[in-house]
C-alpha cells in the first residue's frame, strides 16, 4: 500500500461536526507525501454522510475512518 494518511471523524447529531477541520487536514497533508486527493471535499462528505444512512447510524455517535494511501 505505500505511505498514506487517515482521518477518524466524529458522527454525531446526522453529522460531522468537525468535517471541515479534517478536510483542511487531509488536503494540507496529502501533498505533502505526493498523494492527489482522489475526491473533492463535497464528494467525501457525500461518500460518509451515505455510509452513516446505509449502516443505518443516522440519529446516533458514530465514527469513521478515512484511510488514504500513496498505492505503491
Amino acid at each position: 500500500l505505500g505511505h498514506g494518511l487517515f482521518e477518524t471523524l466524529l458522527f454525531n447529531e446526522n453529522s460531522f461536526p468537525a468535517f471541515d477541520y479534517h478536510w483542511q487536514r487531509l488536503a494540507a497533508s496529502a501533498p505533502l507525501l505526493g498523494i492527489i486527493l482522489p475526491f473533492s471535499r463535497f464528494e467525501l462528505e457525500t461518500m460518509l454522510n451515505e455510509l452513516m444512512k446505509v449502516n443505518t447510524l443516522e440519529n446516533q455517535l458514530a465514527g469513521a475512518r478515512v484511510t488514504i494511501t500513496h498505492g505503491d
